[in-house]
């Protein structure tokens, strides 16, 4: 706002003059007091993936859920447990870094350019 002022100084008005400054003056100075973005778009497809996810997970807890821990045996169950557990993992991974990017992106305060604290 000193800028915008000191400018119309600078080109002098007359005497007993008044200078009005409108409020696009400031906007266009950067000088807006509530200065928000707007909210974010919504991404249907984002959303309609994350149903998706969150409908396979759920699926899968299930599934765990369902079988007898204590009693499995044999090298094919062996080997598709190792299988899933190698997969779940990997999804694991990906879904972790999901996470702190979007929380991270919708977070109150804290938002630093170099990104999200590291979890304790």
């Amino acid at each position: 706002m000193a800028a915008v002022l000191s400018r119309l100084r600078r080109l002098g008005t007359g005497a007993g003059e008044s200078v009005t400054i409108r409020r696009s003056a400031y906007a266009y100075a950067g000088m807006t007091k509530n200065l928000t973005q707007p909210p974010p778009k919504a991404d249907d497809r984002a959303q309609v993936l994350w149903h998706e996810v969150a409908l396979a997970s759920d699926e899968i807890a299930r599934l765990v859920d369902n079988i007898p821990g204590l009693t499995v045996t044999g090298a094919e169950t062996r080997s598709e447990l190792e299988r899933a557990a190698a997969l779940l993992r990997a999804v694991s991974d990906i879904l972790r870094r999901t996470q702190r990017r979007e929380s991270a992106r919708h977070a109150p305060a804290n938002r630093s350019i170099l990104g999200p604290d590291p979890l304790p």
